[in-house]
């Protein structure tokens, strides 16, 4: 899965554990790629 496809209240299954997204950050530093910041 992308992480841009990542939604706050989304289920994710990793390995047989089931989390859920409570919060989804896009950060982008300086001249650096962007990434997704998510707490489970």
């Amino acid at each position: 899965m992308q992480a841009t496809r990542l939604r706050k209240g989304m289920l994710i299954k990793v390995g047989t554990d089931l989390f859920r997204v409570l919060e989804l950050q896009h950060v982008t530093p300086g001249n650096l790629r962007g990434f997704v910041r998510v707490k489970l």
